[in-house]
């Protein structure tokens, strides 16, 4: 029970793409498709999105995948993000993705702090470098960046996934970026797949787009790891969500620099605890 999902969305031009599943009997990698084509339309309700991919992966494989009263109780869900109001945002999107899985009949995801670092390094680096996709630029997907963190164990079952974002404006607030979720196939399986108990959010303010600065993107990475011997007591989510944050800010702060100053900050960033 080994593999990973991954799926992407951008609020800006409407078309659709794929996702991945792997399992023990040989993995391989997912191929994305940085050209982010259109393959088939969707109709979001609050906004228009191009995706990037679902992909499902376990060790052994990957695959390409192409009731609403709970979202009553989550406050602030059309917020604009701020570079000062990330954390909120951030907590705004999650609970609007259990209200999705408590309609659903589905068990509410836990935060969790490897999910976390994960998810934000992702967020910021297609901001920093200007790119869109689940695979790094550096070769890594989200199995590699997971198994960096440690979430991924050497031995056991694991289930990841990864859905992606980015919007500005009006498009950017949780409500737009959950509904634009939502109104996806691929992307709202990932979200409602009864696998995942647990999620780190990664949210950062910026765009991998030039022409759209001020704006969001958002990573967020699923898991499960059923029968796999944990590491440590997990921190809190409120613990792992202001880890995430002065990451998040670290990494914002080394975009203003070039170069090999540029690289140092990033680094140092990443290392943060």
């Amino acid at each position: 029970m080994r593999r990973m999902v991954v799926t992407g969305i951008v609020l800006a031009v409407l078309a659709s793409g794929c996702g991945s599943e792997s399992d023990r009997s040989g993995f391989r990698p997912a191929t994305t498709d940085r050209s982010q084509g259109p393959a088939a339309a969707v109709t979001p309700q609050a906004s228009d999105g191009r995706l990037g991919g679902a992909v499902v992966a376990r060790p052994g494989g990957t695959e390409t995948k192409g009731g609403v009263a709970a979202e009553d109780n989550c406050p602030d869900v059309e917020v604009e993000p701020r570079p000062q109001n990330l954390d909120h945002v951030s907590e705004v999107i999650f609970c609007l993705m259990n209200a999705m899985r408590a309609d659903a009949g589905l068990p509410a995801l836990t935060q969790q702090d490897e999910l976390a670092r994960a998810s934000v390094d992702h967020s910021a680096d297609m901001v920093a470098q200007k790119y869109f996709a689940h695979d790094s630029l550096d070769g890594r997907d989200v199995v590699a960046r997971l198994t960096n963190v440690g979430y991924i164990p050497k031995t056991g079952n694991w289930v990841v996934g990864e859905n992606l974002a980015w919007g500005s404006g009006v498009l950017a607030t949780p409500k737009a970026l959950v509904n634009a979720w939502m109104n996806s196939p691929p992307h709202r399986a990932n979200l409602l797949a009864s696998d995942y108990r647990e999620v780190g959010m990664g949210v950062v303010f910026g765009t991998p787009s030039a022409k759209a600065d001020s704006g969001v993107t958002v990573t967020t990475d699923f898991g499960v790891r059923p029968d796999a011997t944990a590491p440590a007591a997990a921190p809190t989510a409120s613990a792992a969500t202001k880890r995430s944050a002065r990451r998040a800010r670290a990494l914002r702060r080394c975009a203003k620099k070039r170069g090999a100053a540029k690289r140092r900050c990033v680094r140092a960033a990443r290392r943060l605890r």
